[in-house]
């Protein structure tokens, strides 16, 4: 909640890691993640809104009630990470 309301959510990775562009050669050659769509499923399972700020329903199982104040405050994260190759390939 500290970094939902201080708008300090980043997922910061570099494009190599995600396989853009992929590898030319070698195990991974070829593979490119959608990371973004993995980021979503775990926001989805962890009970968290796609900006990745927790749910009123999830903060209340945690029992932390008195985050709830400050959840209109929440920014989120700033922008979904993009995989440029997988966006030109589909």
């Amino acid at each position: 909640m500290f970094n939902a309301r201080e708008g300090a959510i980043r997922h910061e990775i570099p494009k190599r890691l995600i396989g853009d562009p992929p590898l030319k050669k070698g195990p991974l050659k070829g593979v490119s993640l959608p990371v973004e769509e993995m980021i979503q499923g775990y926001y989805k399972y962890t009970g968290f809104r796609e900006n990745g700020v927790p749910t009123e329903e999830t903060l209340k199982e945690l029992n932390l009630e008195f985050c709830l104040k400050d959840l209109s405050l929440c920014k989120g994260r700033p922008q979904p990470i993009e995989n440029l190759y997988l966006e030109t390939k589909s």
